[in-house]
């Protein structure tokens, strides 16, 4: 009798890792996988392909672009190249400060794991310059279902915004992955 032993390695969501944008993207990256902050007026929120994100015109305020790619558990953790949703959560109690936007949503990996993720202060066009002062921090977390089974990636993003309204409007925007 001849017996055949097969080896094969189940990938597992784990997390999500900072990646470099790729060329195309625009605008370019401050840092890994971190762009810069776009300002608003009376403007669209586009994504890194230059597409107006969700319904997001005539907006004001400011935003950035961040990159991810979706990766396994193994200890040297390889890209999961596959179309995935990916669900973001703000838990009640990891907010700090006033006026912070606490919004969930979904969006869905590439054919390459990459998901695209803007983090921002964004109000109707017009209504910035009589906007209070905004401090304050929140923590984001994310999931993946795949086949039914829910994954919470182990991806903590402490995401710190700020808005000082003052004759020339200054806005600060940091993500920083706090566990991985």
């Amino acid at each position: 009798m001849l017996t055949i032993r097969v080896h094969f390695f189940v990938q597992i969501p784990k997390a999500l890792q900072r990646i470099d944008f790729p060329a195309a993207y625009s605008p370019a990256q401050e840092s890994k996988g971190i762009g810069p902050i776009v300002l608003l007026t009376d403007g669209s929120v586009l994504n890194l392909s230059g597409n107006v994100v969700d319904t997001l015109t005539h907006k004001c305020g400011a935003y950035r672009n961040l990159l991810y790619q979706l990766v396994d558990q193994d200890q040297t953790a390889h890209p999961i190249n596959a179309t995935v949703t990916v669900v973001e959560a703000f838990p009640t109690g990891e907010k700090t400060g006033d006026n912070i936007p606490a919004i969930t949503g979904s969006g869905s990996t590439n054919a390459n794991g990459f998901l695209e993720d803007e983090n921002g202060l964004i109000a109707a066009a017009g209504s910035c310059a009589n906007a209070p002062a905004v401090s304050g921090t929140n923590k984001q977390h994310f999931s993946v279902t795949i086949g039914g089974t829910k994954y919470d990636l182990t991806t903590v993003v402490k995401i710190s915004i700020g808005y000082a309204p003052n004759g020339n409007p200054q806005y600060t925007i940091t993500n920083e992955i706090v566990t991985q």
